[in-house]
């Protein structure tokens, strides 16, 4: 049985609701961290709501994961990129992988530094982001639980 193809979609009203009660054990855990307990669906949608590009990731009617890049400093065109997924991220990952580089690239185009922070424990996140061409750095107490948290980073000129 072949696996439906994934589509990404403009994010629409419900796509947050749809995702967090599925969201992969890793990425709850990381907005707890960050946020608090309890906070995931209020700090995703507030991701959502501040991106500059966004996406939803469909498989038919499941949803995949939510990704996009909000601003962090427009005048230094510094972006943060994110991404929060459902256990379907694992069985869609080779589509997601070969998609990444155009996303990674419109967020490239506008904001040419790219930077966030990883969950130090989001080992599998981790590993994609360093496949994806982003450097890790090392682990810093970030967020409400002050628990290490990987600064990562992308430039356009690493890519160009």
């Amino acid at each position: 049985m072949s696996l439906p193809a994934v589509e990404f979609r403009p994010p629409q009203a419900g796509d947050v609701a749809a995702l967090v009660p599925r969201l992969r054990a890793a990425d709850l855990a990381e907005c707890d961290a960050l946020v608090g307990p309890g906070n995931a669906e209020r700090a995703i949608a507030a991701s959502l709501r501040n991106s500059v590009h966004a996406w939803t990731v469909w498989a038919g009617s499941d949803v995949v994961c939510v990704l996009g890049v909000t601003a962090l400093n427009l005048l230094g065109g510094i972006g943060a990129p994110w991404m929060m997924g459902t256990p379907l991220v694992d069985r869609h990952r080779g589509a997601l992988m070969r998609a990444a580089p155009s996303y990674i690239a419109a967020m490239l185009a506008t904001f040419p530094h790219l930077r966030n922070v990883v969950d130090a424990r989001n080992t599998r996140s981790i590993a994609w982001l360093r496949r994806m061409g982003f450097q890790i750095h090392a682990p810093v107490p970030v967020g409400v639980a002050s628990l290490p948290f990987h600064p990562f980073s992308l430039d356009v000129s690493d890519v160009s």
